[in-house]
C-alpha cells in the first residue's frame, strides 16, 4: 500500500476507536513509556493532540516527563508556511494556545527559539513500520526539523496500533523514529 492509502486506513482505524478504548490505550501507552530512562531529558518538542484525530494525549507523557525532571523545558511546535518548516516554541506560564489555519493548536505569543538542542521530540504519525518509519499527515515538516537537529536521542512516536510489516515508498528525506510507544511493546530502533 501507498503512504496516502496507508494514511487513509489508520485515520479511519482511529476515528473508530471509542473513548473508553482510547483512554485504556493511553494508559498501557504511559505505563510502557515510564520504563524508558528519561531522567536526563531537558528540552522536549511535543505536539498538541488534535481531538478530532484521536491523536494520543501527549499532555499525560509530558506529565511524566516533568515528574522527573521538574526544570524540563517544553516547546511545541509552530509551522511557518512561508518556508514549509517548523520551529519550536518555548511554552511558558504565559503561553496561550490558538488554532492555526491548519487547524493545529500552536502557541502563542510566539516564543520561537533558535538554536535548541532538544533531547526529545514526540513526533506525530498515523502508522509506523517495523523499521521506525512513520507516516503522517504528508506535508514532511517533521522530517525536515529532525533532519535540522541530528543531535535529539530520543525521537518518540506514540501509537494505539503495532507496526505495519514496512512502508513501501520511503523517501530518503525520511527520518526514522527512535522510539515507538504502543499499548502493549515498545519499539526500539
Amino acid at each position: 500500500m501507498t503512504k496516502k492509502e496507508l494514511r487513509r486506513l489508520y485515520l479511519n482505524k482511529r476515528k473508530t476507536l471509542t473513548p473508553q478504548e482510547i483512554t485504556g490505550y493511553e494508559i498501557l501507552m504511559l505505563e510502557n513509556f515510564k520504563t524508558l530512562n528519561l531522567f536526563n531529558i531537558e528540552n522536549c518538542l511535543s505536539f498538541f493532540p488534535i481531538k478530532n484525530k484521536n491523536e494520543p494525549n501527549t499532555f499525560l507523557f509530558l506529565d511524566n516527563i516533568l515528574k522527573l525532571n521538574p526544570t524540563c523545558k517544553i516547546y511545541y511546535p509552530i509551522i511557518d508556511n512561508s518556508v514549509n518548516e517548523i520551529f519550536a516554541c518555548e511554552k511558558t506560564i504565559k503561553t496561550k494556545f490558538k488554532k492555526s489555519s491548519w487547524e493545529i493548536f500552536e502557541p502563542y505569543p510566539q516564543n520561537i527559539v533558535e538554536n535548541i538542542q532538544l533531547d526529545m521530540v514526540f513526533v506525530p504519525l498515523v502508522i509506523f513500520d517495523k523499521y521506525g518509519y512513520r507516516i503522517g499527515y504528508g506535508k514532511g515538516y517533521y522530517d525536515k526539523f529532525l533532519a535540522k537537529h541530528i543531535h535529539i536521542k530520543y525521537k518518540i512516536g506514540l501509537s494505539y496500533f503495532e507496526p505495519i510489516e514496512k512502508i513501501d515508498n520511503i523517501e530518503n528525506f525520511d527520518i526514522p523514529l527512535t522510539h515507538c510507544i504502543t499499548p502493549f511493546k515498545i519499539y526500539e530502533f
